[in-house]
């Protein structure tokens, strides 16, 4: 038996974990002419696997990239979706919490409709997420985190460029440095929030 040490690090950290609604997934991909299809999986999820782009997903997605014949499919569209959410709520927890925009990590679970943002590293500020929360939540009022996600103001583009409008995304808009991004700040959309 050949034994493999795996090396690992514990430490103590904070998280906010969103699954979106499968039913306004699949609704907004039907919006977007995106076929799903058709299988026994009742799921998204399930769906979602079985489609897998035949041009498959690389850690940094260079061949899903370099591929522009890609037809429109469901796989690539909800990563782009939970992907740009991702970085959304980085954008707006690193403005509420005084956290640095590149002290985030992400994590995205594409058939289960989810993304995990947290903080790396091992810092003394362990709990600015948590209080963020917690500090901008009024049981009369709802919690400014959630508002701020969804204003008007958040949702475009920092510099109006085609972002809002056309797809993509800027500097001024949703990357982050790409030592925080699992996949170089490739597949976002701005787009994808409002539309």
């Amino acid at each position: 038996v050949m034994l493999h040490p795996v090396l690992c690090l514990e430490q103590s950290n904070e998280a906010f974990y969103v699954r979106l609604d499968e039913a306004a997934v699949v609704d907004w991909l039907a919006r977007n002419g995106v076929p799903l299809s058709e299988t026994d999986r009742p799921s998204l999820g399930g769906r979602l696997i079985e489609a897998y782009p035949p041009v498959a997903f690389s850690r940094f997605l260079d061949e899903f990239r370099r591929e522009r014949t890609m037809s429109r499919l469901a796989y690539p569209y909800v990563y782009t979706l939970l992907h740009t959410f991702a970085h959304h709520l980085i954008c707006v927890s690193a403005s509420m919490s005084g956290l640095d925009v590149g002290s985030f990590g992400e994590h995205i679970f594409v058939p289960d409709l989810a993304l995990v943002v947290y903080r790396r590293g091992m810092t003394m500020d362990l709990g600015n997420l948590s209080s963020m929360w917690r500090d901008r939540s009024d049981p009369a009022t709802g919690n400014e985190v959630l508002d701020r996600m969804v204003a008007p103001e958040s949702l475009r583009c920092g510099s109006e460029s085609v972002c809002t409008h056309h797809g993509g995304a800027c500097p001024d808009c949703i990357l982050i440095p790409e030592t925080a991004c699992l996949t170089r700040n490739e597949l976002l959309s701005r787009s994808v929030l409002s539309g």
